[in-house]
């Protein structure tokens, strides 16, 4: 039995990218003027998620039961995936680009 799904490596993970987590990390990455670095990009994802979630969440009027079940979930994402995901993003615009 796999554990994987939809193709990627668990749940949490999925839903990052069914949400476009990816796609509006690659686009702030751009703005930030930096190169596609998989270890770089791996603690970018992160640090940008979880000030997304700080801003999100965290001023939300959840329960504490909701807001741990949450943390819990996020934990589970796996960032070197969704890192992965980013740097082809990148790695696709920045051929486009030369192309231009």
């Amino acid at each position: 039995m796999s554990n994987t799904y939809n193709g990627h490596a668990n749940y949490e993970t999925w839903l990052a990218h069914l949400y476009e987590i990816p796609e509006a990390i690659a686009q702030e990455y751009i703005e930030a003027d930096k190169k596609p670095d998989l270890e770089e990009l791996e603690t970018f994802c992160l640090d940008w998620f979880e000030e997304y979630y700080d801003c999100h969440v965290q001023i939300a009027t959840l329960p504490l039961l909701m807001q741990d079940i949450l943390s819990a979930a996020v934990t589970d994402i796996d960032w070197r995936e969704v890192a992965e995901t980013v740097k082809d993003m990148l790695v696709e615009r920045l051929l486009k680009k030369e192309e231009i």
